[in-house]
């Protein structure tokens, strides 16, 4: 984080989200601990709230620290919704400036797109930092949408971005037809290769 600050960077971004290390501390899937990183949501969360407390002290107040969180992790007895907005309200009580909801693409019917729109709508109304919806958003229409009807504040954007880089300027120039993004991951072949 300091490196990024003295970079010039505004910011960096905690993922803890995916199922990678900070996000199964998270699970009570996977955090079987018996000590003051295991049971409670508190205690799981103690880890993330520590980098938090930590990046904090080392940046200053202003250098934006983001969060990524699952808000399911698409296993059995993994985080529940009520786990989940209750560690935003921890995480946002640590410092952090901005939390990214997440989770389990792979087992979330095509239909249900944008993703995790119910559980970020759920976490905008219990915190006052701004919350980032991901996950199959490729037009203006839904994001005016759901900027209109919710307290969501911002849209995160991958494969459609890797799809067609100048997207956003597009769009900004007055071109706001659809991303061309499929969702078939065919553009990551290109970086795999």
């Amino acid at each position: 984080a300091i490196r990024a600050k003295k970079s010039g960077f505004d910011g960096i971004e905690i993922h803890a989200a995916h199922l990678y290390l900070l996000s199964q501390f998270l699970s009570p899937a996977f955090n079987k601990r018996n000590d003051e990183y295991g049971g409670s949501d508190e205690n799981r969360a103690r880890i993330v709230i520590e980098i938090i407390q930590r990046i904090r002290r080392a940046v200053g107040n202003n250098f934006i620290i983001s969060v990524k969180l699952n808000c399911n992790d698409g296993v059995e007895r993994g985080i529940t919704i009520v786990q989940f907005l209750n560690i935003c309200k921890l995480i946002e009580k640590a410092g952090a400036d901005i939390i990214q909801v997440s989770g389990n693409f792979i087992n979330r019917p095509k239909n249900n797109i944008p993703y995790f729109l119910s559980e970020t709508k759920n976490v905008s109304d219990i915190v006052n930092i701004p919350i980032v919806l991901i996950g199959g958003i490729r037009d203006i229409e839904t994001m005016e949408k759901i900027l209109n009807e919710s307290k969501i504040e911002f849209f995160g954007f991958g494969r459609p971005l890797i799809c067609e880089p100048d997207l956003v300027k597009r769009w900004e120039n007055g071109e706001r037809s659809k991303s061309k993004c499929i969702e078939c991951n065919g553009c990551l072949k290109t970086f795999r290769s």
